[in-house]
């Protein structure tokens, strides 16, 4: 994907940008789906994990900012 085709308004958004992926990323699994269900059920798991990892990092770097900025 290349950011440059992105919206402006979600290029500038490094959170706006991610869901964005995961988003087209779905989608492309829910599509895909019916070809072949347990590749596709596999690629659903992993980015499933994914999106709570980044966010669990995202929380992370939030409240590390948070307490740095006491």
């Amino acid at each position: 994907m290349q950011l440059d085709l992105l919206p402006k308004g979600i290029r500038q958004s490094e959170q706006a940008v991610a869901e964005t992926i995961e988003n087209n990323v779905r989608r492309l699994i829910i599509d895909e789906h019916p070809v072949n269900p347990k590749y596709y059920d596999k690629m659903s798991k992993l980015l499933d994990a994914l999106i709570v990892d980044r966010k669990k990092k995202a929380m992370d770097y939030k409240a590390y900012l948070q307490r740095s900025s006491r």
